[in-house]
């Protein structure tokens, strides 16, 4: 019979997989997911020490608002799996309508003006009473015997599933739909049980490493900044303000590669990677200052690819009203679009110095190109560190988003990036 991996909404089965994991859920699952638990319908002093594992659930496990988030961070939306509802719909009333006007037997006029009919709303409604009777997805007598189920319905060999052309678009219409569920669980216990995979073995991890090679669409989500502790600044921030997104983004280690960092620098490289036609989904983020605006300029004239997004840091509510050193003294003026680098986003108190003044922005060079003027903050490296502190003080997620707020809308826009696709 096989082995199969069991991808789960609760105890609802929403698709499995024969002798692996298929490749779709691999994608939406992390190895920080995993759990190891013990099985209640078994008994493992029955069993030789050496196989004590068969009395064990080997599983990957989400909480469905985490996994709402994680597939919008990947593109797949709610709208887009409404959008692939619609278009799977339109194509299925095509098929039957040929075969009615063919005289098929198994089909019949009342099943096309049902179709005819039939929308994403219709659909949601079908699949709660499916779910409220507990009726198997891949159990097609009992749902023809179920009138409700008629929009659940469709003409090829993925039954439910067949309403959409990826499983994780169908997924996320069922998180909206069946919004009482309370995690997404993917289940690999009968393939570790059957020999197909190691206890110990980090299946996600591995399958990365694979896809790293043959499939980087499925890849992590690169994030290129102007320098090294920009990265830093982000990719601490990933792990402590969503920790459930954090796997999906890597950060380009400038530090280990001695690479250069700049606006002028992060501008060229994306020109090198839309000359490549590099497959990789890339994000390039870019100071919220003139350098960093003069740098997006020069990439105006580029047809970027839908795998690759650039942008700015948004606003920061703290560089809106922020004092300024210049050949005229100390004055407070708005130095979005002049000034705001990453520590502009890490708080009043990180910015603050001892006497409890904050750290001014000095006026570096006037640039031509976009007729301004360019600045920084001083005492960068002593903002960092407070920072760092702070965060690490912070006792969740909740809590640093809360200490954060500026710094969480710039892990927001990264996360999302791909979300309109």
């Amino acid at each position: 019979m096989g082995s199969y991996s069991v991808t789960k909404a609760d105890q609802v089965e929403l698709w499995h997989s024969k002798s692996e994991v298929d490749e779709d859920s691999l994608s939406i699952f992390l190895e920080r997911d995993r759990r190891v638990r013990p099985d209640p319908t078994q008994a493992e002093d029955d069993y030789d020490p050496d196989y004590a594992f068969m009395a064990a659930i080997f599983e990957y496990a989400v909480p469905a608002d985490q996994m709402k988030e994680r597939l919008d961070a990947l593109g797949f939306t709610l709208p887009r799996a409404r959008a692939d509802f619609e278009r799977v719909l339109a194509s299925e009333c095509d098929m039957v309508r040929d075969w009615v006007k063919g005289g098929e037997s198994f089909t019949s006029v009342d099943e096309l003006a049902f179709l005819e009919a039939a929308n994403f709303g219709v659909w949601q409604k079908a699949l709660k009473e499916v779910v409220r009777k507990k009726i198997p997805f891949w159990h097609q007598e009992r749902l023809d015997k179920l009138p409700a189920a008629a929009p659940l319905r469709y003409h090829n060999d993925y039954g439910v599933l067949g309403a959409f052309t990826d499983p994780r678009l169908f997924l996320r219409a069922y998180l909206a739909t069946v919004t009482s569920t309370r995690e997404v669980v993917l289940d690999v216990s009968d393939l570790v049980h059957g020999g197909y995979y190691e206890p110990d073995q980090r299946i996600c991890d591995d399958a990365r490493r694979r896809w790293a090679e043959t499939h980087p669409i499925y890849g992590s989500i690169v994030v290129l900044t102007e320098g090294r502790s920009d990265s830093r600044i982000l990719s601490a921030a990933f792990q402590k303000m969503c920790p459930h997104l954090a796997d999906l983004f890597g950060f380009l280690d400038f530090e280990g590669l001695r690479v250069e960092g700049s606006a002028e620098t992060l501008a060229k490289t994306i020109r090198a990677f839309v000359g490549a036609r590099l497959s990789s989904r890339v994000i390039a983020l870019f100071d919220n200052d003139t350098a960093g605006a003069e740098a997006l300029g020069t990439l105006n004239e580029l047809s970027l690819p839908a795998n690759i997004k650039v942008m700015a840091l948004p606003s920061s509510s703290i560089a809106a009203s922020y004092p300024t050193a210049g050949p005229q003294g100390l004055t407070t003026m708005d130095v979005n679009g002049l000034a705001a680098s990453i520590e502009l986003f890490l708080g009043v108190e990180a910015l603050s110095s001892d006497g409890g003044d904050l750290f001014p922005v000095r006026w570096t060079g006037w640039r031509p190109k976009v007729q301004r003027y360019q600045g920084a903050v001083e005492s960068k490296e002593r903002i960092q560190s407070a920072f760092f502190e702070l965060l690490d003080r912070a006792p969740n997620a909740h809590a640093a988003r809360d200490r954060f707020p500026d710094l969480a809308r710039v892990i927001d826009q990264l996360s999302f990036a791909f979300a309109g696709e």
